[in-house]
């Protein structure tokens, strides 16, 4: 692989593992918090009814909208996708990229935490990044 293209697959990857904690979860759980609210607590959607008369529950109601909704689901397959590759990390990546990514830690802040070189912790988080990149365009890695 050569190494335009390599960059471009590291960035892409902390493109998203950057949007996933400050984008996409945040967005997600506020969609949910706000579906729930409206939806849950809404005399109106207690009042929906099936063919035969039976009453639609506000819980299958909700399900249904979250269902039906083409950005909703685009959203969480995106968010499944990253978390499908951040469950294959080890434990040290997955250390590595909550220090970095949820805590906003800097590689020498890392290096100080993990007791590991510098140098070490930037392969690691750039390997995390190019792989993710690969992962998200559907490439096999090649070193």
């Amino acid at each position: 692989m050569n190494r335009e293209m390599a960059q471009s697959l590291r960035g892409l990857g902390n493109a998203l593992i950057k949007t996933y904690f400050h984008d996409w979860l945040p967005e997600k759980k506020r969609i949910d918090r706000y579906l729930e609210d409206v939806v849950l607590n809404s005399p109106l959607l207690k009042a929906d009814r099936v063919q035969g008369g039976d009453h639609i529950t506000p819980q299958e109601r909700l399900l249904e909208i979250k269902e039906e909704h083409e950005g909703y689901q685009a959203l969480v397959r995106n968010i499944e996708r990253v978390e499908a590759f951040l469950d294959g990390l080890n434990d040290d990546e997955r250390a590595l990229v909550d220090l970095h990514y949820r805590q906003k830690k800097d590689p020498w802040e890392i290096s100080r935490t993990l007791k590991k070189d510098k140098t070490d912790v930037l392969k690691n988080l750039f390997s995390i990044q190019k792989r993710l990149g690969c992962f998200w365009m559907g490439e096999s890695e090649v070193a």
